[in-house]
């Protein structure tokens, strides 16, 4: 959405013209100062020759008013404006909602500068904002509608407003008009570099893009939330970015060098979310385009250990997703290179109990281990857990393969997933688990499924239990708070395991 505002005689109309014709032949739609979903007292057939004739009204008529037009500005919005853009089309819009502070005369506007401040919180931002500005008497020259004091002041007030906002660009009136395209279409990265951080500045687990409204709601898909904590947090962001309240919290950017890493991979006019790695030096991003879609989900690392994993799970991408079985599938490897690894973003879906296996996606998981030919250890994703299968449309996809390998035991991929799940996020419990140990319940089907696949005895399913408990819990590291509490949920299951067998 792009607005071309500015005084009388700056070449608004042919400036949106050009952008119009320059956004063809994708959806394009022209407007004049506003959507006009809701009825006007008057419309002009032909330009206004005298804006300032009739006197304003009084102050509660213009109250009135103003919040007319801003409920024409919000079902524009929704009715016009959006299917627009969301069909990846541009709106181009003349004069704008900024126009009724600067020459409130020509509403019959008695000035409400802080309702209008107000209001205007409230409304979607234009992805760009062109100010034209030239001297009065060349605004004099073009049209003559208006007194010289009156331009000059527009004029002025144009320029406060086009240099305290981001996404405003104070354009030469004079300069040719097909100049402005770069900035309207391929800059508006810049334009959109404003982030905030949550949930809070000192604790910025997650970096969004502050506006546009569509951009930040992209940007909270970089989390799936597994817990129910974190799912009620997911879902309460999302309503906070719906109504639009990220604008009122402190803008911020992503740190410097995330930004460099990324910066080549993100399309004109995108942006991108990030998310803090446990692990100093690293990142995840999510790479937007100018329409708020999801293009790609990178990690990137500054420290060598981090790159080495990185060229690691690209090299296992390659080699073991192509053997995945229905169900299950693995992200595509878009780029791959030194600090940073690139796939495919995942449209993936909110799940009620994602700490529940599904005996379909065992079978997988034991197919997937069969396929390696090696006997006793097969292929196996090495961490597999309820944060790293995403529930999709087409199926379950399995991210972060930097620990897999064709020699891990059998089971190992199932009993990572309950463990992990127990341990972090309260289920299965101990019992549900034990009771699968047995054949019962949904794990005693997943353990049978998994063992049917992978040609394996489900019967030797308690033994590996233990063997896994074992060696997985020998690998933690008990500085961390996590680890710790997968060594307290894994010393639970040996010791129930001594009791029981």
């Amino acid at each position: 959405m792009l607005v071309v505002a500015g005084p009388d005689g700056s070449g608004k109309s042919h400036v949106a013209s050009v952008l119009c014709d320059a956004a063809a032949p994708g959806p394009v739609l022209h407007l004049h100062h506003r959507p006009r979903v809701l009825p006007g007292k008057t419309r002009h057939e032909g330009p206004v020759t005298d804006p300032h004739r009739d006197p304003p009204y009084g102050p509660g008529a213009s109250a009135l008013k103003l919040v007319y037009l801003y409920l024409d500005y919000v079902l524009g919005w929704l009715l016009r404006v959006r299917p627009v853009v969301r069909a990846g089309g541009t709106v181009v819009l003349e004069r704008g909602w900024e126009d009724l502070a600067v020459d409130p005369r020509r509403y019959r506007l008695t000035a409400r500068p802080r309702l209008h401040r107000l209001l205007g919180l409230l409304l979607p931002r234009p992805d760009r904002s062109i100010v034209l500005a030239a001297p009065v008497e060349e605004l004099l020259a073009r049209k003559a509608e208006l007194p010289a004091e009156e331009l000059a002041r527009q004029n002025a007030r144009w320029r406060r407003l086009a240099r305290s906002r981001r996404r405003m660009l104070l354009w030469d009136a004079r300069q040719p008009p097909e100049d402005v395209l770069p900035f309207a279409f391929e800059r508006a990265a810049t334009a959109a570099a404003q982030w905030v951080a949550l949930p809070t500045a000192r604790d910025a687990r997650f970096v969004l893009p502050r506006t546009p409204r569509r951009a930040s709601l992209a940007g909270l898909r970089i989390h799936r939330p597994v817990s129910p904590r974190a799912l009620a947090m997911w879902a309460a962001a999302g309503t906070v970015t719906r109504v639009g309240a990220l604008r009122v919290l402190t803008p911020t950017r992503p740190a410097a060098w995330v930004l460099d890493a990324v910066g080549d991979l993100v399309p004109p006019g995108g942006t991108v979310a990030t998310a803090r790695s446990n692990h100093a030096g690293r990142a995840l991003v999510l790479v937007l385009d100018r329409h708020a879609r999801a293009q790609l989900v990178v990690k990137v690392s500054a420290d060598e250990v981090g790159q080495a994993q990185l060229a690691r799970e690209a090299a296992n991408l390659q080699r073991f997703g192509p053997l995945l079985p229905a169900p299950l599938w693995a992200p595509e490897l878009r780029h791959a290179d030194p600090g940073r690894l690139a796939t495919a973003p995942v449209r993936w879906r909110v799940c009620a109990d994602p700490w529940r296996l599904h005996p379909d996606v065992a079978a997988a998981l034991g197919a997937f281990h069969r396929a390696s030919g090696r006997g006793a250890g097969g292929n196996g994703h090495g961490d597999m857990a309820p944060w790293n299968l995403l529930p999709t449309r087409d199926g379950w996809c399995l991210v972060d393969w930097e620990v897999a390998d064709d020699e891990r035991p059998p089971f190992e991929d199932v009993f990572h997933f309950l463990v992990q799940g127990s341990a972090l996020l309260g289920r299965p419990d101990l019992t549900t688990v034990l009771h699968g140990l047995d054949g019962g319940g949904w794990v005693g089907a997943c353990l049978r499924a998994y063992a049917d696949a992978a040609g394996v005895r489900v019967g030797d399913a308690p033994v590996e239990f233990r063997r896994y408990l074992e060696a997985s819990g020998a690998t933690l590291d008990p500085t961390r708070a996590d680890a710790r509490r997968g060594v307290s949920a894994r010393r639970a299951f040996l010791e129930a395991l001594e009791r029981r067998y």
